[in-house]
């Protein structure tokens, strides 16, 4: 009996160790561009216009096999410009942005990715039409911290 014991465990760390071998670590970093736009629905006569901005972070990658898993971690600096009232407004957000992809692989090397990404608010700034006359300083207590 427990040469059968003995053996299976055996296996089981042969089978283990086998498809741990498989298992591939990556760490890097990321960045690039982001074209901001306002999309607003209402009533007042206002000149949206689009607002590069730009993001960075880094990333941790655990492959395993077809599928891997890549929590990330990035700032984002968003916002938008504007027209109102012959005034040239813009706003100004900074976000902590944590996305977490599962990643599956196909051909060619190609992947498809999924998953949630939680957003921080860690810095707003710029103007906001108060009551659509007044043009005030934007405050950070005004938007959602997530």
């Amino acid at each position: 009996m427990k040469k059968i014991q003995l053996l299976l465990v055996a296996v089981l760390l042969t089978m283990v160790s086998s498809s741990f071998a498989q298992v591939q670590f990556a760490l890097g970093l990321k960045g690039g561009p982001n074209f901001n736009k306002l999309d607003v629905n209402s009533d007042v006569a206002a000149n949206y216009s689009n607002r590069t901005g730009f993001h960075g972070g880094a990333f941790a990658m655990v492959k395993l096999t077809k599928f891997a898993i890549q929590p990330e971690v990035l700032f984002s600096r968003q916002g938008s410009k504007f027209s109102f009232n012959a005034q040239n407004l813009e706003t100004n957000f900074d976000y902590i942005n944590v996305p977490v992809m599962l990643k599956l692989y196909t051909v060619a090397g190609l992947n498809l990715q999924i998953g949630p990404q939680f957003g921080f608010l860690s810095k707003a700034g710029g103007d906001v039409i108060n009551n659509l006359s007044n043009v005030v300083p934007a405050a950070k207590d005004l938007y959602k911290k997530s």
